[in-house]
């Protein structure tokens, strides 16, 4: 799969897309939350599928995001044998795959980084990637990224590339500029967690 073309909608005209698919996303993974056994990870609530998505009427934008997301996180990850499919994750509709750096540690306390994809939400109201270090580090001393990522430190802290930095260069940079930046937040992340 190439390389889809961003920006032929203002990632600020996005938001009713974004919400009107988030709401269709929790009916999609309804049936697995309510009728497979819960899961410690919540991988029984996730959307997979091993099909191409077709976004129609007028959401083609957001096809092309969520296309490129799993696209350049699955090749992100490719080489951590602990990381998790990319998978859809309805209850934020973002694509992610975590990669657990304790395989003896419960899953919610393991040292972890969460490589992923918003089409935006209450920090952005615009797509981003994102990489989180987990547990959280102190904001005070973050280690410089790359490719005009910057560190998100109100809430939770991660990397980010949001939709406007990552199309303010030319087309034909987007893709470089997106994996650079995820190479650089991975390493960061592995740099605060010791690892």
């Amino acid at each position: 799969m190439t390389w889809k073309t961003l920006g032929t909608v203002s990632p600020d005209r996005l938001s009713e897309a974004r919400l009107q698919l988030h709401w269709a996303a929790q009916l999609l993974s309804a049936p697995g939350v309510s009728m497979l056994p819960a899961e410690e990870d919540y991988s029984h609530t996730n959307l997979g599928w091993d099909f191409e998505l077709a976004v129609l009427n007028g959401r083609a934008e957001l096809g092309a995001w969520f296309a490129n997301a799993f696209r350049l996180i699955g090749d992100a990850v490719i080489d951590e044998a602990s990381a998790s499919a990319v998978r859809c994750w309805p209850h934020h509709f973002d694509v992610a795959s975590l990669i657990t750096l304790e395989a003896s540690a419960a899953a919610e306390e393991a040292r972890s980084i969460g490589v992923g994809f918003s089409p935006g939400d209450g920090s952005y109201d615009q797509p981003y990637f994102y990489v989180t270090p987990w547990p959280y580090p102190e904001i005070a001393n973050l280690p410089p990224l790359a490719e005009g990522a910057e560190w998100h430190r109100s809430g939770w802290t991660g990397a980010v590339l949001s939709a406007e930095r990552l199309l303010s260069v030319r087309p034909e940079e987007r893709e470089h500029r997106a994996r650079k930046a995820l190479a650089r937040a991975m390493a960061a992340s592995r740099e605060l967690l010791g690892n």
